[in-house]
């Protein structure tokens, strides 16, 4: 169907025609005539200016109410957050104050437990958030991370504490009573998902051993988790990532004030980072990448070194996602950047996802490296190639040198809270799933620890999720140590 503007050319042009028509008659046969088409066309095309403005008019006064619905749901997503802020808060102000209790008793000190991870970092990023920031400042969806003991030599020397601290916890959530609120919030359940030792170098290496707890907290049809640590893993050269994947991530939140983790890193810095969405990558890549350079090691070997990456890009490198743009490393960080366009010619899964530069010249999609790093394809070599050159696969480092990233289109994100929450992915959820779960496969299950084993036997159905992750997997055990973004 023809617009009226469309109708109105198509006359005028007709009329224009008419008009020629009639300059060929004579002069006084044809001059009323013509003053007459004349008078028509001015008269049409007065009304097609005036449709013009009035189409202006009506575009300007979509755009105010457009603007006026943005700043509204700006505002109610700032409400929204700010609320999330307020009673996480005073949760993790109850509970610590109830821990410091027992600990008091039990040892007649305060308590060293703390806060740390994203949630720390997001009550910065709160405060200098603005409208097109998508998930920056945003707890929404995010657990709390928490440790007891500041290290494990102060939980050997108190180690009954914790047990303490956990059977109080556990009796709380297997009798629903007042005493079991935190600022409103009652707690349901306890889990022990304590990691039994690995048998390949994945991050759960950094916290195999130590006890483990997921409490959840409900008041309505809110979940907040909380994912407990007893102590934080210590640096050594038996651990990986021994000084975490990010500076932004080292704030802890405890009784005492705001800190960072690490004494080699400066708060102010790190506040810097966070207001100009920086971060540094603390991660030696160089060193965690060894096994790959060398012919005389297993492919096991090779294999858990690759893996460490293909985990810090699927679940670490997702800050990149809450508008961290830029990485730096304080060493090398791999190159790679992020495929918008078109599938993985290998595994044939849709964009977006991560692409890797290797040595060679090529460039892998993650899935894809993967799959190689965890399927032997002969007893017969210990080799770890590259399918399109066949030459040895090494991820290409870059010194120091800020990755500059273009996000893929944005991507439309429920949310219980906020139905217009969206985030720039860097991964589609196909690809991130499949390579979460080849990694899952490699690792043991949760096994009991140093006695604070205490079963829970209640199951969470038929709630609304306000405040966890999507599963409740061995996925949960990764986000803790390095602080879910």
């Amino acid at each position: 169907m023809s617009s009226p503007l469309d109708v109105i050319a198509s006359i005028t042009y007709q009329l224009k025609g008419l008009r020629n028509k009639i300059w060929g008659k004579s002069h006084y046969e044809g001059m009323a005539q013509k003053n007459t088409v004349n008078k028509i066309i001015d008269q049409i095309q007065g009304l097609v200016l005036n449709i013009n403005e009035t189409n202006n008019e009506l575009n300007k006064a979509k755009d105010t109410i457009k603007t006026l619905e943005l700043a509204s749901i700006s505002k109610k997503k700032r409400e929204d957050i700010a609320q999330c802020f307020i009673e996480k808060i005073g949760v993790v102000n109850a509970l610590i104050k109830s821990i410091d209790t027992i600990y008091k008793n039990v040892t007649g000190m305060n308590s060293e437990a703390y806060v740390y991870g994203s949630f720390v970092r997001q009550l910065f990023e709160f405060n200098v958030q603005n409208d097109k920031d998508i998930g920056y400042g945003n707890p929404i969806n995010h657990d709390i991370d928490m440790t007891i003991f500041s290290t494990q030599e102060a939980f050997l020397n108190s180690g009954e504490v914790f047990t303490k601290i956990i059977s109080f916890l556990t009796g709380l959530a297997m009798v629903i009573t007042e005493n079991g609120k935190f600022n409103g919030y009652t707690l349901i359940a306890v889990k022990n998902v304590t990691v039994g030792n690995t048998t390949t170098q994945t991050m759960r290496q950094r916290i195999e051993m130590i006890p483990h707890y997921h409490l959840y907290l409900q008041k309505g049809d809110k979940l907040i988790k909380i994912d407990m640590l007893a102590y934080p893993p210590a640096p050594s050269d038996d651990v990986l990532w021994p000084n975490g994947d990010f500076d932004i991530n080292s704030l802890k939140l405890s009784k005492y004030g705001i800190q960072t983790m690490h004494h080699s890193i400066n708060i102010l810095d790190v506040l810097y980072n966070i207001v100009n969405k920086q971060a540094i990558c603390r991660i030696e890549f160089d060193k965690l990448l060894t096994p790959v350079h060398s012919n005389h090691v297993t492919f096991d070997q090779k294999s858990g070194a690759m893996l460490q990456l293909m985990f810090f890009l699927t679940n670490r490198l997702k800050i990149m996602e809450v508008g961290y743009k830029n990485i730096y490393s304080s060493t090398v960080i791999p190159e790679f950047y992020i495929e918008k366009e078109e599938n993985c010619h290998i595994t044939q899964e849709a964009p977006p996802y991560i692409n890797i530069k290797l040595e060679c010249g090529h460039n892998l999609s993650i899935s894809a490296l993967t799959g190689i790093a965890t399927f032997k394809m002969s007893n017969y070599t210990e080799a770890m190639n590259c399918p399109l050159c066949n030459e040895r696969i090494i991820p290409k480092l870059i010194e120091k040198k800020i990755l500059p990233i273009e996000f893929p289109i944005e991507i439309q994100r429920e949310s219980p809270k906020l139905p217009d929450y969206e985030k720039e992915n860097i991964m589609s959820d196909d690809v991130r799933k499949n390579v979460k779960k080849c990694l899952r496969n490699q690792q043991s299950q949760y096994v009991p620890q140093n006695g604070a084993n205490i079963p829970v036997p209640i199951v969470i159905n038929n709630i609304v999720n306000y405040d966890n992750d999507e599963t409740e997997s061995d996925d949960d055990v990764d986000e803790t140590v390095n602080h879910d973004d």
